[in-house]
């Protein structure tokens, strides 16, 4: 790649990039989740309430927390879980001796910018300083050490809160120990922002209140689906584009590329389901191959999309046939997938609302078997209490079936799958919200997704 193609793929990577984003910057895309950016600043807000940040993968829950924090201006630590850590690594995670000297044990929090995303751990000191090779061992030992109660007594001395992040990835023991982290701080050492924030995917707000009851009462749950607007998927791109100083369809001078404004809207739904990170992928391949030209047109948008349509339908079309198998026999799982694309397969859901909408022919224990059937093959997630918030465990696949499904001669072998059972095509309505009007962020030009 010649220095001039690294470089664009490089700003290109800044601008479309899938990590954690602090939207309050000017330099990041950022839309407005509306609704449940209030409902997390009011449920952290709340007396002695730690909140769980769930829903399904790429959806943006991290910058969700992060944005929060940042806009707050909340002190904060964070660690980002992995699937072998133990309780002392936890620790360790949060601990960071200072360069310089001190000459009495503290601790404070030091915050700071690691690969354009804001870090915090909670820094200890004591004495004078010691060789390197002391340092490490010290912070391993009092990580070793560290019971809850010394994690929640720095928490309330500093006010810090403690975001926890790729939480589904904790082990049993870790579980554990966290879960009674949250009921100490709560209870022992409670203060106004000494509370933990925890961002996973799956059913992690129910594997935390199931480790202790009493923690029902004292984590909030805010749950963060896909964008619900097919327009935000557009403004999303739109808005990377001009970030990169790309003419593209919303802003041509040229009839023929206004025309097809709506054609790009609605293929780059359907290519990415209003998932950030999806959109971040398809930002990326277009503008990539747009440096050339200085802007990008219709057809780019729209060959683009589909290509990454067409892609992401070779790489999960081998995991379609144990829920076509599941549909063609059980009525009620048909019933509820109907109603799961009919409100926005990309949605958070609440079964109680489920149990209204779908056929009333079918009992209340057998939506609930179909809901934890539809749960057991992994094609949704029940959390929250008793299971009342229903979520698609993996919205880009879950998407990609609907259109696929709901238009099978755009595809061959999706057509094939459905000879033996037209009937299937009737639980996948064409995945397409309303196209609603809806506002541009701050300081952007004005809204073109209807022209």
């Amino acid at each position: 790649m010649h220095s001039e193609q690294r470089r664009w793929a490089e700003e290109v990577g800044r601008v479309f990039h899938t990590n954690p984003r602090i939207g309050i910057d000017r330099e990041t895309i950022w839309i407005s989740r509306g609704s449940v950016e209030e409902q997390l600043a009011d449920a952290f807000d709340r007396p002695v309430k730690h909140v769980c940040v769930d829903g399904p993968t790429g959806s943006g829950k991290s910058s969700l927390a992060l944005t929060y924090l940042e806009n707050s201006r909340t002190a904060h630590a964070q660690v980002q879980v992995t699937e072998s850590m133990t309780w002392s690594e936890f620790c360790k995670e949060l601990i960071l001796l200072p360069p310089t000297s001190e000459s009495s044990f503290s601790a404070e929090l030091e915050l700071g910018i690691q690969h354009g995303l804001p870090t915090g751990k909670f820094r200890v000191s004591f004495g004078e300083k010691e060789k390197a090779v002391d340092d490490v061992d010290y912070i391993a030992k009092v990580s070793t050490l560290w019971t809850e109660h010394d994690v929640a007594r720095q928490m309330v001395r500093l006010d810090a809160a403690l975001l926890i992040d790729d939480f589904e990835r904790a082990q049993p023991a870790l579980l554990s120990r966290i879960a009674d982290l949250a009921k100490i701080l709560t209870q022992s050492f409670a203060s106004r922002r000494a509370k933990l924030l925890i961002v996973g995917t799956g059913d992690v707000y129910r594997r935390l209140v199931s480790q202790n009851k009493a923690l029902k009462d004292r984590i909030e749950e805010v749950s963060l689906g896909t964008l619900s607007n097919r327009g935000d998927s557009w403004r999303f791109l739109e808005l990377g584009f001009e970030k990169l100083r790309l003419r593209h369809p919303g802003t041509s001078r040229y009839q023929a590329q206004q025309s097809q404004l709506q054609a790009c809207v609605t293929e780059a739904y359907l290519a990415a389901n209003g998932l950030p990170k999806a959109l971040n992928h398809l930002g990326q391949s277009i503008a990539i191959a747009a440096k050339r030209r200085s802007g990008i047109s219709a057809a780019d948008v729209i060959n683009g999309s589909k290509h990454m349509l067409e892609k992401r339908w070779e790489e999960c079309q081998y995991e379609f046939p144990q829920l076509l198998a599941l549909l063609r026999n059980d009525h009620a799982a048909m019933e509820v997938i109907k109603c799961l694309y009919t409100r926005g397969i990309g949605s958070i859901h609440r079964s109680s609302v489920i149990h209204q909408e779908v056929d009333r022919s079918l009992s209340s224990e057998m939506i609930e078997q179909a809901l934890d059937e539809l749960a057991r093959i992994g094609f949704i997630v029940r959390t929250g209490v008793s299971g009342g918030i229903v979520f698609v465990e993996d919205p880009g696949f879950a998407h990609t079936l609907g259109v696929v499904l709901s238009s099978p001669d755009r595809f061959p072998a999706a057509a094939r799958i459905l000879e033996s059972s037209k009937q299937l095509s009737l639980a996948f309505p064409p995945p397409l919200p309303p196209l609603l009007p809806a506002t541009r962020s701050a300081g952007s030009v004005t809204d073109r997704v209807n022209p």
